[in-house]
C-alpha cells in the first residue's frame, strides 16, 4: 500500500463493503474491510481529497442509505444497523488523512465534502465531531504550510477564509450549549431526577 498509493492499492484490492452480507462470518474477508485499519499506518501516496470524495464518498453514502433502509424496516436488525454504523465511522475516520496532499480538484472536493460536515458538526452524526474537526485542522494545516502553492490550494484557503467566521461563532455555540446540558444534568442529578436519554436523528 505504502509503494503502490491508494489508486494503484485499490485497483487490484478494492474494498467491497456493500457487496457482502454484513451478517456472514466471512464479511471481513470478502469485503477486505479489515484493511480500513491499515489506511491510517500504511497510506501515504494518493492520499488525497480528489481520492477520498472519487473512491469513499460513493461508499459512504451507499452504506448510508443501506443503514436507513434497515431502520425503516419493521424486521430490520439492530445488530447489522450497528454494523453499517461502525463502517461508516470507519470509513469517515479516513478523512483528515487524505487533507494533507495537493489535488488537481482539491477546492471542489473540499466543497463537496463540506456538505456532508455541516451536519456533522452541527448534529455530531455518529459521535463524528471530532473527525469533521479534525479533517478542518489538517486542511488549514496543509494550505498554511505546502511548499506548492497553486491554484487549487489558493481557491481551497479562499474558501476556508469565507467559512471560517461561521464555523467559530458556531461551534462557540455548540460547545456552550453542551456545558448548559451538563449543567442542567447535573442539576437534575443533585434534585434526584433522571435526565431523559437523547438519540440523535441522522436524518
Amino acid at each position: 500500500m505504502a509503494r503502490m498509493g491508494a489508486i494503484k492499492f485499490f485497483a487490484v484490492l478494492p474494498l467491497q463493503l456493500i457487496e457482502f452480507d454484513l451478517n456472514s462470518l466471512s464479511y471481513a474477508q470478502d469485503s477486505r474491510s479489515w484493511i480500513i485499519p491499515l489506511i491510517h499506518i500504511h497510506l501515504k501516496k494518493d492520499a488525497n481529497l480528489d481520492f477520498f470524495v472519487a473512491y469513499f464518498m460513493p461508499m459512504i453514502m451507499q452504506l448510508d442509505k443501506l443503514r436507513d433502509l434497515e431502520v425503516k424496516n419493521p424486521k430490520g436488525s439492530d445488530i447489522k444497523v450497528k454494523k453499517y454504523e461502525t463502517l461508516l465511522v470507519q470509513v469517515w475516520s479516513l478523512l483528515p488523512q487524505f487533507c494533507s496532499s495537493n489535488s488537481p480538484n482539491m477546492s471542489d472536493c473540499f466543497m463537496q465534502v463540506l456538505n456532508f460536515l455541516e451536519p456533522i458538526l452541527n448534529q455530531n452524526v455518529l459521535g463524528l465531531r471530532l473527525v469533521a474537526l479534525k479533517t478542518f485542522s489538517a486542511l488549514i494545516s496543509h494550505c498554511r504550510h505546502t511548499k506548492v502553492v497553486d491554484d487549487e490550494i489558493r481557491k481551497t484557503r479562499k474558501g476556508l477564509q469565507n467559512i471560517a467566521m461561521d464555523y467559530i461563532q458556531g461551534l462557540v455555540a455548540l460547545y456552550q450549549q453542551d456545558e448548559t446540558v451538563v449543567e442542567n444534568t447535573d442539576a437534575m442529578e443533585i434534585d434526584g431526577a433522571k435526565p431523559k436519554s437523547k438519540v440523535k436523528s441522522l436524518g
